[in-house]
């Protein structure tokens, strides 16, 4: 039912009563994969998804207290039909997160057209738990924050995001968030914070990561796989690769105990 609100393989709407989803699989749905509305005390674990237009595990904006854990959604792609209102269209993500009152623990988002998780929200509740997720092989970005702007310091834990074609982890439009412990690897750009400032506590703060701009594993998959770029060649016609880009805000930037490395061509 592309384009249809509801029409997912699992929708829930103006829920609060307890459920759980565990173990199941969903392919090839032209209308996101579980789609959670005004929804809350859900459980969705160990679910798998595959092929699938739009966002793909969607927790809406007025939908909290939902636990979403150790799932994995590979291969989502831009919705050739869009949900009126929603931007499946543009910013399709596997993970796509409208209210940060919720638990994402232990997902893996891989292969999407352009988010692997994106949390997109004017809203300023604490963040539920954000902890143990990986992003690997999505177009745009590996994780995405962007008008999230709380009125206290969030911290998002033990995040894994590498292989992106474009950037490990953006931060758009957002402050007073916190990333802390985890890898950023073998994007063209680790780390983007863009436009941050304004709110109660304009800070972003980055602790405790390791940025690589290329892995030895990923060279060596560079070198005999065709159309693997390599980022770092060790010459000025190179791609443009970086491991922290801090473009115009007003926010407050924090990077302490950052370890980089992988930025030569004889790493």
């Amino acid at each position: 039912q592309a384009g249809v609100a509801g029409g997912s393989p699992i929708s829930f709407t103006n829920s609060n009563a307890q459920y759980a989803l565990v173990k199941n699989s969903i392919s090839r749905s032209k209308n996101r994969c579980v789609d959670l509305w005004d929804t809350s005390n859900v459980l969705a674990a160990e679910n798998v998804a595959y092929d699938a237009e739009g966002h793909c595990f969607a927790v809406g904006p007025n939908s909290q207290n939902n636990n979403l854990i150790s799932n994995l959604g590979a291969l989502t792609r831009k919705a050739s039909v869009p949900i009126l209102g929603a931007n499946d269209d543009t910013e399709a993500s596997t993970f796509y997160m409208g209210n940060p009152a919720n638990t994402w623990s232990a997902n893996v988002a891989g292969g999407s057209e352009r988010h692997g998780f994106l949390l997109e929200t004017s809203l300023t509740e604490p963040l539920g738990r954000f902890d143990g997720n990986r992003a690997h092989s999505n177009v745009e970005s590996g994780i995405c924050v962007k008008g999230y702007a709380p009125s206290n310091l969030q911290t998002f834990r033990d995040t894994n995001s590498f292989r992106n074609s474009n950037t490990g982890l953006q931060i758009i439009d957002s402050t007073s968030v916190e990333f802390n412990d985890g890898n950023v690897a073998d994007n063209r750009h680790g780390i983007e914070i863009i436009s941050a400032g304004g709110g109660t506590n304009p800070v972003v703060d980055l602790a405790n990561l390791k940025i690589s701009g290329q892995t030895p594993g990923y060279k060596g998959l560079a070198s005999f796989v065709d159309g693997t770029p390599v980022l770092c060649t060790g010459y000025a016609s190179g791609p443009a690769v970086d491991g922290l880009a801090v473009h115009p805000n007003n926010a407050i930037v924090w990077a302490q105990s950052l370890h980089f490395s992988g930025f030569t061509s004889a790493d």
